[in-house]
This record gives C-alpha cells, sequence and structure tokens, in this order.
C-alpha cells in the first residue's frame, strides 16, 4: 500500500485495521488508493534552494503501480459507499453528496482512536483523535475525526471523485447473504462492481436461505 520498510502482521484483524500506523503512514497507504494503486513516497520537501532561489537539491517524483486499477475501482466504491449510507454519511452535512467522496471510518478498542481518512477528486485528508497517554475518549472516528476531516475539506475547492471504469469490470446484483448473483427486484439485493474473474457463477432467486452477511456489506456499514 505504499509503506516503506513496514512489514504488517499477516493476520486476518489486519483487514479491519489491527496495526500500528501513523497518521503520516496511513495517509502514505491511502495515497495509493486515491490515486489508482499508483504509490507516490509522501515528501515534507520538494527541494532545497540557494538565497537566490536557485535549486541546490530536487526530490524527484517516483511512481510505481502496487494495486490493478479494477482491485482499486472495487474499493473506491466501497469507500464511496461508506460516505454515501455508512458510517461517514454525516460528511454531507459539510460537503456535498455531488463530489461522491470516498471514505473510512476508524474506531480502535475503547474508543482510544478516533480515525477518518477519505479523499475527493483532487485532494486527499487523513484525521487521527486520541489522547497521548492512550486513555479511552468518548469519541468514535464518525463523531471525532470525521467532522474535523470534514470541516477542512470544506474549506478546500474539491472536485469531484470520479473514478474511470476498467474494461475488467462488471456491474452485478448481488446476494449479500448467500454471495452469489441475484435479480434487481430481489431484497437487499447489492449493486456492485466486480473483477470480471470474480463474478459468483452461482445465481439464487429472491428470498433463498442464506449464510452469514458478506464481508462487503458489512465492511462498508
Amino acid at each position: 500500500m505504499g509503506l516503506q520498510d513496514k512489514v504488517l502482521p499477516q493476520v486476518p484483524a489486519l483487514s479491519l485495521g489491527a496495526v500500528s500506523l501513523s497518521p503520516f503512514e496511513v495517509t502514505q497507504m491511502y495515497q495509493t488508493i486515491a490515486t489508482e494503486g499508483f504509490a507516490t513516497p509522501l515528501r515534507t520537501i520538494r527541494s532545497v534552494l540557494t538565497a537566490q532561489g536557485q535549486p541546490l537539491q530536487r526530490y524527484e517524483l517516483e511512481v510505481e503501480q502496487r494495486f490493478t486499477s479494477a482491485d482499486i475501482y472495487v474499493l473506491t466504491h466501497a469507500m464511496q459507499e461508506t460516505v454515501r449510507s455508512g458510517t461517514g454519511k454525516s460528511a454531507t452535512r459539510w460537503l456535498s453528496p455531488d463530489l461522491h467522496l470516498a471514505g473510512k471510518t476508524g474506531t480502535s478498542d475503547d474508543q482510544r482512536d478516533s480515525w477518518f481518512a477519505g479523499f475527493s477528486g483532487n485532494y486527499l485528508g487523513v484525521v487521527w483523535m486520541g489522547i497521548d497517554d492512550n486513555q479511552p475518549t468518548p469519541l468514535t472516528g464518525a463523531t471525532g475525526a470525521l467532522p474535523v476531516w470534514a470541516n477542512t475539506m470544506a474549506a478546500l475547492p474539491q472536485i469531484p471523485l470520479q473514478a474511470a471504469q476498467p474494461e475488467n469490470i462488471d456491474w452485478v446484483w448481488i446476494d449479500p447473504q448467500q454471495q452469489a448473483r441475484t435479480a434487481a427486484h430481489c431484497d437487499n439485493a447489492l449493486y456492485l462492481p466486480l473483477r470480471k474473474d470474480t463474478v459468483p457463477a452461482e445465481q439464487v432467486s429472491c428470498g433463498a436461505g442464506g449464510r452469514v452477511l458478506n464481508w462487503f456489506k458489512k465492511w462498508i456499514r
């Protein structure tokens, strides 16, 4: 995800954010998502100049594609649903829904950490709120970091997020319990973008018995 010299634990809880990262490192990860899978090392210095304004040293832009555009398209859609109808919905109190923002809230155990990371078509922002001694706060990602993020983004000139759909993406109606294709008129059917090679072969009728709620719906809610 763009992190340098960082070994992440290969455990199931990793997908839930159960890893210790600084706001700078989280920003680096989301930068890769916001730029359609291309990682660029974040820098706080662009160049060093002489007293006459001449460059002494420049830091060249480095770009590396870490993920396919199709995978990032699916992930970005999930993050847009988070802002549209999930835990990040309150962002629309400050920002227009027409911006199609993508974001993700984060709340650690005992509410010690409140996170929100999100981006528009031209700005990415990450906010962390917590107490220095790691004591619990009364804040979740939605009640703490998100309002700070939204107020900051609202003060900037925003461009709507318009992700270009890759050729190997299909939009299909999915039964979230059966994890199979279904009809558009079925209750709880979700219209989702999927990589063509991951579209379920199985198709179920409306009202069929199901398994547990699939990870996709659970993640965006």
